[in-house]
C-alpha cells in the first residue's frame, strides 16, 4: 500500500467574529494545534463594519479588543499569531481576499447554528468553503 503525504500547511488563517468569541475561540484553539503541529504560521482575522455599530462608532474602535483577543490567544497557546484587521462591506470577500494575500494553505473557521436567512443565501462559511482557493476547515 501507498504512504499517503500529509499535505504542506506553511500558513493558516482564522477568520474570527469578535461578537462571537466563544465559538471564534474553537476554531483559534484548533487552528494553533495545526500551526504547532505543522509548524505553520498563524494569522487571525477579523474584519468590523466600516460604519461600526453605530453613528459614532469607527471600526478602529474594535481594534484595541481584536489585539487583545489574538495577545491571549497567543499566550495561552505558547504560539507566534499575527493579526489582520479589515473594514468590510461583505465578510466573505475580506476573508477571501485576506487569505489570497498571505497565501494561506488553510483556513480554519467556525460557523453558527443556522438560521433561515442561511438557508436561503448560505453563512460566511459556506460562502467561503465554496470559494476559496485553499483548504477550509469549518469547526461546529
Amino acid at each position: 500500500m501507498a504512504k499517503i503525504k500529509a499535505p504542506d500547511i506553511d500558513v493558516i488563517m482564522v477568520p474570527v467574529d469578535m461578537g462571537e468569541q466563544e465559538k471564534s475561540a474553537k476554531a483559534l484553539a484548533m487552528a494553533a494545534q495545526f500551526a504547532k503541529d505543522y509548524g505553520a504560521k498563524l494569522y487571525v482575522m477579523t474584519a468590523a463594519h466600516p460604519l461600526g455599530e453605530g453613528i459614532t462608532e469607527y471600526p478602529e474602535h474594535h481594534k484595541p479588543e481584536f489585539e487583545a483577543f489574538i495577545k491571549e490567544a497567543g499566550d495561552a497557546y505558547g504560539i507566534e499569531v499575527e493579526a489582520l484587521f479589515r473594514q468590510h462591506e461583505s465578510a466573505e470577500k475580506m476573508i477571501l481576499e485576506a487569505a489570497e494575500e498571505i497565501k494561506a494553505d488553510l483556513v480554519v473557521m467556525a460557523t453558527h447554528d443556522p438560521k433561515i436567512t442561511d438557508h436561503l443565501f448560505g453563512s460566511h462559511a459556506s460562502h467561503v468553503t465554496l470559494h476559496a482557493t485553499c483548504s477550509v476547515m469549518v469547526v461546529r
